[in-house]
Parts: structure tokens; sequence; C-alpha cells
């Protein structure tokens, strides 16, 4: 596990405002599968090699609507409400552009106070 420090501070300087947390798992996850740093490296790096991936994370909120799908679905009000200084429609629309992307869905339609509430879900890659 100590060679895989230096990796680790290595990519987060590459992620710049990327998913910290995910890359973290990459490697943890890699690391308990018995992958080599190569490999590790050759999976993270894919990511960035994704362009729809390297537009979401391009946005700080939308790299932090996918950081908290990550622990199951949610709503753009939701969000909104949890965040504090994000709007409705701003963070709606960025709900939007990551659906737009490919990597959410809606996961269930709620009828609240005459409108339709989005509930997202992060979208299997593959």
């Amino acid at each position: 596990m100590v060679a895989e420090k230096p990796l680790t501070v290595r990519l987060w300087f590459m992620a710049g405002v990327a998913d910290r947390d995910a890359i973290e798992q990459l490697i943890v996850d890699g690391c308990a599968r018995g992958l080599s740093s190569g490999e590790i490296a050759d999976q993270i790096a894919a990511l960035f090699d994704d362009p729809a991936w390297a537009k979401a994370i391009g946005h700080p909120l939308r790299a932090e609507i996918l950081r908290r799908l990550r622990a199951g679905p949610l709503s753009p009000s939701r969000l909104s409400e949890a965040l504090g200084d994000a709007t409705l429609g701003t963070v709606a629309y960025h709900f939007r552009y990551l659906e737009k992307l490919g990597l959410v869905e809606v996961d269930e339609q709620l009828q609240r106070r005459g409108a339709v509430e989005h509930v997202y879900r992060l979208r299997a890659r593959g």
C-alpha cells in the first residue's frame, strides 16, 4: 500500500476540481482486487479520457452532484435546500446537463404542489 500513496497524490494534483473521493475509491478497490499501480492508473486515466466525465467535473456544482448521488437518488430541490447557496434553477440546470451527458438518469417523478419533482440517480457506466 505504501507504493500507492504517491499515485494518489499525483492523481489528486491532476484532477484539480475532480472528484477526489471517486479517485480514492478506485485506488482502494484496485488494491483490494490486487491490481498493480499501473492497472489502477489505467482505470483512472480512462476517466480523464471520457469527454462526458471531463465536462461533468469541469464545474464544481456538477462534481458535487455526482459526489452526492453516490449516496443514493437525489432531486435538485433537495440538493438546493441542502446547499443553501445554489438556486433551484441552477441546480436543476446542472442535473439536466449531467443527464444530457448520460451520467445520470431520472429514477422517479413525484407530484409536488402541482409540479413534477424529478429524482435522479447515477447511470450505470458501460
